[in-house]
């Protein structure tokens, strides 16, 4: 750009005196222009934060960010560099790091944890009162010491997930996860007889393929098979899961009971509340069990059908009753003790019918019960057969909080007519993966090759970036 000097200086001559200052003000501007263009500057951005040790709640966390100077000059020398935290907006949770004034190279980054605060958090560290999910920002120059290039770019904003302080599996990020903030990454075992699987099962050395792919949860799959009543002792099945419950304890696995009636979509309440009677009292205490009420239930369980109906457009008034009695007998025996509740054998219809679907069904129950999510420590559990999108399980997700609590992924499935890859996915998991669901696969851990099922998800999810693990 040029400047005719003569014009300009002729303006300011005949300008009333306020025109001419905003015309000197102009001049100024453009003269230092190309200097401010060529002058170098330091830019501060936090690339990562989150805490310096697992979250817990009422235990003190020390919150950490990573701070790189992306521009092109140091910063200087014997300034501070601080940076702060702040918990969901609120000042009272407020803390800082501001011990570093060492200069900053351009192109490096450096790790700062808080170090004050206000009030209780004087020394750096914030107490979260409650589990949950948290919101925090990590602000860095928090109060403008340095100059830069860019003063638009210094927010970070994070989620943090704080732990139960009891160490059980909580509800956090519409899903649930384990007491670490992890989503459940599980295989089924099945307790029913004259299987070879029931075999497999009572072998308490098979669980360590679980820790060995760091894998977290189990989901005990409880037999009652109606149809041959000389099968099922109750007695015989609560010593069984005495000894997963300790098994998986040892471990560090979540153990998630389910109640599994192996006729799809029928079912006998009555039995079925007996079992929790006697269950749920239990192990209500274990800090890692999870309950989960019925598998697949559906219109069976009204008219006594010889067809099996588990699609959620059979679901009547009496299958909502059902859950809802089935959840108040369990909460009552296990006031803690997160629950599992529905267990759809899909979301949508075989038909891909969208008449009353199990997003529909849940809002239905929620409705008629006025049936608070956010209270009470459940969580919808919809299995991924004959599903090609994890798209219903995020609709499920506005509403209640999901679990994709079976399924198969597709090389290792066993059966006939086994569903499409989910998204597109040759592995269910990393749709799941990708969607930060917890999961359960009803093959990957069975009798049939349980290593060589292992060892070819974990080589997937490293070659797609989905791996959950640690490279071990």
């Amino acid at each position: 750009m040029s400047i005719d000097s003569g014009s300009v200086f002729a303006a300011l001559r005949t300008a009333d005196p306020r025109r001419a200052r905003h015309l000197r003000g102009a001049l100024l501007a453009l003269a230092l222009l190309p200097l401010a263009a060529a002058a170098a500057a330091p830019d501060l951005v936090v690339t990562g934060a989150g805490a310096v040790d697992a979250p817990v709640a009422g235990a003190p966390v020390r919150l950490r960010a990573t701070l790189l100077n992306r521009g092109d000059a140091a910063t200087p020398a014997g300034v501070t560099h601080g940076v702060l935290f702040l918990v969901d907006g609120h000042d009272e949770y407020t803390t800082y790091s501001g011990d570093d004034a060492a200069a900053l190279a351009p192109g490096t980054s450096r790790v700062y944890r808080a170090s004050g605060g206000v009030a209780a958090s004087a020394d750096g560290r914030w107490v979260p009162a409650a589990p949950g999910r948290y919101r925090i920002a990590a602000i860095a120059d928090d109060v403008d010491r340095i100059g830069e290039s860019d003063e638009g770019n210094n927010v970070y904003r994070f989620d943090l997930d704080v732990a139960a302080a009891d160490g059980r599996p909580r509800i956090a990020g519409g899903t649930l996860r384990n007491a670490a903030g992890q989503p459940l990454r599980g295989g089924d075992y099945w307790l029913q007889k004259n299987t070879q699987q029931f075999e497999w099962a009572q072998v308490e050395s098979n669980l360590d393929w679980f820790v060995r792919y760091e894998l977290n949860a189990l989901r005990l799959s409880v037999m009652d098979d109606f149809r041959r009543p000389q099968d099922y002792d109750i007695e015989e099945r609560i010593a069984q899961m005495d000894r997963f419950v300790a098994w998986t304890r040892a471990r560090g696995l979540t153990l998630m009971i389910d109640y599994h009636n192996v006729e799809a979509g029928r079912y006998d309440r009555a039995r079925a509340l007996a079992f929790w009677q006697r269950v749920a009292p239990r192990y209500k205490d274990e800090a890692h069990v999870v309950y989960e009420l019925m598998n697949e239930p559906g219109n069976g369980g009204e008219s006594g059908s010889a067809a099996a109906e588990f699609e959620p457009k059979t679901w009547s008034d009496y299958d909502l009753e059902s859950q809802k009695r089935l959840y108040d007998a369990v909460r009552a025996a296990a006031p803690a003790t997160p629950i599992v509740m529905f267990s759809f054998a899909l979301i949508r219809n075989f038909d891909d019918s969208t008449q009353r679907d199990g997003v529909a069904v849940v809002d239905a129950f929620t409705r008629r019960y006025g049936f608070d999510w956010s209270r009470a420590n459940a969580v919808v559990s919809a299995h991924s057969y004959f599903s090609t999108t994890t798209r219903d399980y995020e609709r499920m997700r506005a509403l209640a909080p999901v679990i994709a609590g079976e399924g198969i992924a597709s090389p290792i499935c066993y059966y006939d007519g086994c569903h499409d890859p989910i998204d597109g996915y040759v592995w269910m998991q990393q749709a799941f993966e990708r969607k930060q669901l917890s999961w359960f696969d009803w093959q990957l851990t069975s009798d049939r090759g349980t290593g060589t099922n292992l060892e070819a998800l974990k080589r997937d999810a490293q070659a797609y970036s989905y791996w959950w693990g640690h490279g071990r």
